[in-house]
Order: structure tokens, then C-alpha cells, then sequence
């Protein structure tokens, strides 16, 4: 786990901050719409979760075409 001003990680890999807090006010805009329009918690956290977990997809994906396309070149 590694902590720098302008790198985020929990396995060792690269994060931005910038992108960190865009996620975070996304799931808090999110948040606060879910909630502004009278949505169940339970239904709330479900929605988040997919989130979370799209987000992380997305994130593991990406990686993957940038290690094939360093690999390529």
C-alpha cells in the first residue's frame, strides 16, 4: 500500500488524484440525488455498488489494452 501526494494505490498500482476526487463527488452527487428523490436504502446501496463495480471494471480493462498496447510497441 503506497500513499504520495499525486499517487493513490491499495495493490500497487497508480491512481490520480484528480480522479479520486472525481469519484468522490460523483458517488456523493449520486448520493444526494438518490436520496432528493425519496429512493429506498436498500436500492441506494445496490446502485452504488454496481457503480463501484463498473468503475473497477472499467479500471481493469484499461489496464489491460495499455499493457497490451506497451507490449506491441
Amino acid at each position: 500500500m503506497k500513499w504520495m501526494p499525486l499517487q493513490l494505490s491499495l495493490s500497487g498500482g497508480e491512481g490520480r488524484l484528480p480522479m479520486v476526487i472525481i469519484g468522490v463527488l460523483l458517488m456523493g452527487t449520486l448520493s444526494t440525488g438518490m436520496i432528493m428523490c425519496g429512493i429506498n436504502d436498500y436500492v441506494q446501496q445496490l446502485v452504488k455498488g454496481i457503480v463501484l463495480i463498473a468503475a473497477v471494471a472499467y479500471s481493469q480493462f484499461s489496464q489491460k489494452i495499455r499493457n497490451r498496447m506497451a507490449a506491441s510497441s
